[in-house]
């Protein structure tokens, strides 16, 4: 006859074995809710990527998320939704790509980029292309964003974050 405990160690080991624990990795801190609203001179900011760091750079999980249509970003850190307990510097990023052939018009299509025409192509020849940052600088980098977060928030309110003004810095990459 088995016992009732025997039983309870076999079921306990299975479900463990399962996935039944935690679903956190090992060593992970607590993750609390965190909501910010990005905005540029007080309209949403759309489409943005948005980093997460500590500022000695103790923390070895990645934290970040991408800003919605109406510029609200809801953080995950490894993948998991929230942030764990501290101050951190946000940084912001923004920007899209316009494509210009050797002729100079506009191409917003990517997809002749591995056709045979375009490699072999001379260098003199093929088109560039243009990286539009729409976000100040200073706002794109941990060690010079003025943007901080404490966390968990004292409000269950969204913190609202102004990355400045709308901007449009213009970097061309050749080839692409």
């Amino acid at each position: 006859m088995v016992s009732i405990v025997s039983k309870l160690v076999v079921l306990a080991t299975f479900l463990s074995l399962a996935g039944c624990g935690s679903k956190y990795p090992p060593g992970m801190p607590k993750l609390y809710p965190v909501k910010i609203l990005f905005v540029q001179e007080g309209t949403p900011l759309a489409k943005a990527n948005v980093m997460i760091e500590s500022p000695d750079q103790s923390l070895a999980w990645s934290i970040g998320g991408t800003t919605d249509d109406m510029g609200f970003c809801e953080p995950a850190t490894h993948g998991f939704p929230g942030v764990p307990q501290g101050k951190f510097k946000v940084s912001v990023r923004k920007s899209s790509i316009t494509r210009s052939s050797d002729s100079g018009t506009a191409s917003g299509s990517p997809s002749d980029m591995g056709n045979s025409d375009s490699m072999n192509r001379s260098p003199a020849t093929m088109s560039s292309s243009s990286v539009v940052g729409h976000v100040e600088e200073k706002y794109t980098r941990a060690s010079t964003t003025p943007l901080e977060i404490e966390v968990p928030l004292k409000d269950k309110e969204p913190i609202t974050l102004d990355v400045g003004k709308p901007v449009e810095i213009k970097r061309t990459v050749q080839g692409l």
